[in-house]
């Protein structure tokens, strides 16, 4: 208990899914960590030990849909890791209520594109979201700025276009938004990284969360203001389209 991540949450987490017993963009996860022990030089993170461990634990406890949880830190000099992972089900598809989280993300803290141990924060405008009967907070920034949620990134269409905010505006770039971005890319979508304010949101057509563990989430509501579902619009192209690709990973790695 003497080691500072457990004193002062000096350590990086991820979360990721499991899928037919494949851990969804493993390598990615694990390069994340790698690259946050760097910056703050705490350490090198042996990215193929870890890899292999990883599947002796989803073998030896026979995971194949679930999630994998993977934490790291320096302690006595060398990097210390803890895996965990269990079965779950998860429903990938129930669209999310989302309220303003009534605590501010400061653009310029250096922990906030790390997926640090320092998550307190997190936790409690989560809980009190869901004390409100919402599934996800939302983040704004000292500016007023549109952030992030609280454990997802945000996305929207308005008229065609997809929105997010820019990285500068304090958030963590999340796995699975660097791959709808790509995703519409590739659709030749008029993509908008930019900052943003709740108007924005408000004049929406749609909304959408992405996670590591349940992909696209579509938001129904923000802040009790109107439905932004629509099962033919955008956000479902996207879900469809994410998912062929989780789907081709699984073949590859099978």
């Amino acid at each position: 208990m003497n080691s500072n991540a457990f004193k002062y949450g000096e350590g990086f987490f991820t979360t990721t899914r499991v899928q037919e017993s494949i851990a969804l963009w493993l390598e990615d996860h694990i390069n994340r960590l790698a690259n946050s022990l760097q910056v703050f030089n705490l350490g090198q993170l042996d990215t193929a030990e870890l890899q292999e461990a990883v599947y002796e634990l989803i073998d030896a406890k026979a995971i194949s849909s679930g999630y994998l949880r993977l934490q790291v830190w320096c302690e006595k000099n060398e990097v210390t890791v803890y895996i965990k992972g269990e079965n779950q089900d998860f429903n990938t598809e129930k669209p999310f209520s989302l309220a303003k989280s009534p605590y501010f993300r400061l653009s310029s803290d250096p922990l906030v594109s790390h997926k640090s141990c320092n998550y307190l924060s997190n936790i409690l405008a989560y809980r009190q979201a869901r004390q409100r009967g919402c599934d996800e907070t939302l983040f704004l920034n000292e500016r007023g700025e549109i952030c992030e949620g609280s454990r997802s990134n945000i996305f929207w269409f308005r008229e065609g276009s997809l929105y997010t905010p820019a990285l500068e505006c304090g958030l963590l770039p999340g796995l699975c938004r660097s791959r709808v971005l790509t995703i519409a890319y590739e659709m030749g979508m008029d993509i908008r990284q930019g900052k943003y304010d709740e108007e924005d949101l408000y004049k929406a057509d749609e909304i959408f969360l992405t996670n590591s563990l349940k992909g696209i989430i579509p938001v129904k509501s923000y802040e009790d203001h109107r439905c932004y579902i629509n099962s033919n619009g955008l956000c479902y192209k996207i879900f469809r389209l994410y998912n062929e690709e989780v789907s081709n990973y699984i073949r590859k790695n099978l």
